[in-house]
């Protein structure tokens, strides 16, 4: 797919006069529209024309070929970051869980700044300075040109940019000035504590190493061989053993035990009787010991004298008895 220019979340001179409009018109509509511009040129006809942005700036990470294609989809990913990171108004303090974690994790706002003041300043050349997640605690940290933190594993809170051309129109040389300008006066705390919470749900960089663990163990073909292994045992002893677990299975899941043992119960109970009360009593489901030694005793000579008792007196029950007797041989007929 195709990627676009995401638009800036406020008018370009809002975040005068710490940055200018001019810095974000030469920052975004040509900076920012150039990484884009190249990423949908370098991508089309590729694996990674229908991928996210995110599974791009992964897949091509560590690949010394696709090392334009990381460049260009990092800068878009940390571009359309950077441009959240600030509002109008904006620096002050964090609040709630964020502001614990400042005061837990870096000693407090005024250590925060000092910190994330020098990791700009500490990166020679062109990258960016981060306050980022790093196993469950805040973290400074600084990547060179285009990385973003989400390939080591890092999830991203804040951004500044201190590529010349972020700042250079508005300070010169003087980056410092800059970085100290973007957390007095720029950084948006209310989303990083959004992203903070994003956080907590779950972490997407998992996720996607996870799906690229599973993209190249298809890709290496040893998936086909799992499928053919497990195919095999399915079709072999081992599938028979589990198809009779699940039968089993089934049949406790549909009460026959219980059944068994109502049998047994009634069994062990009705013996002698020959009542149709009792063999309605054997299959009533209420549970007994002898399930064995009743079935035995259904299917034997036992069985079939129950069974016979049963269906005589069901025919007493309906006086067909007395009725057969008046119809029957050698009855008196009515005289006419």
């Amino acid at each position: 797919m195709a990627f676009e220019l995401p638009p800036l979340p406020y008018p370009k001179a809002a975040l005068d006069p710490h940055v200018s409009a001019k810095t974000l018109e030469l920052h975004h509509g040509k900076h920012h529209a150039a990484y884009v511009k190249t990423l949908n040129k370098l991508i089309k006809n590729t694996e990674f024309e229908r991928m996210r942005l995110e599974e791009i700036i992964q897949a091509s990470s560590e690949s010394a070929a696709h090392r334009k294609v990381f460049n260009n989809a990092g800068q878009h990913w940390n571009h359309s970051f950077f441009w959240k990171c600030m509002r109008p108004s904006g620096g002050g303090k964090p609040e709630g869980a964020l502001a614990e974690m400042v005061e837990r994790d870096l000693g407090g706002l005024d250590r925060f700044r000092e910190s994330f003041i020098a990791a700009g300043m500490d990166r020679f050349g062109s990258g960016w300075a981060w306050l980022v997640v790093e196993a469950g605690k805040l973290a400074v940290i600084s990547t060179p040109n285009g990385e973003p933190p989400m390939v080591s594993g890092r999830h991203a809170l804040l951004a500044c940019d201190v590529w010349e051309h972020a700042y250079y129109l508005d300070y010169q040389n003087r980056r410092e000035e800059f970085l100290a300008a973007f957390v007095d006066h720029l950084a948006n705390w209310e989303f990083a504590a959004e992203r903070l919470e994003l956080q907590g749900e779950g972490s997407y960089t998992a996720a996607r190493a996870y799906d690229e663990a599973v993209g190249r163990h298809v890709r290496s073909g040893r998936s086909d061989e799992a499928a053919l292994a497990a195919r095999r045992a399915f079709e072999g002893p081992e599938g028979d053993a589990l198809r009779r677990a699940e039968a089993e299975g089934r049949r406790h899941s549909r009460g026959e035990d219980r059944r068994a043992a109502a049998a047994a119960a009634a069994g062990s109970r009705v013996e002698g009787e020959g009542s149709y009360s009792a063999a309605r009593h054997a299959r009533s489901g209420k549970q007994g010991s002898e399930a064995a030694a009743a079935k035995s005793a259904v299917e034997g000579s036992k069985g079939a004298e129950h069974r016979r008792a049963e269906a005589e007196d069901r025919t007493r029950s309906k006086g067909e008895v007395s009725g057969a007797r008046s119809q029957g041989p050698g009855a008196r007929k009515p005289r006419s």
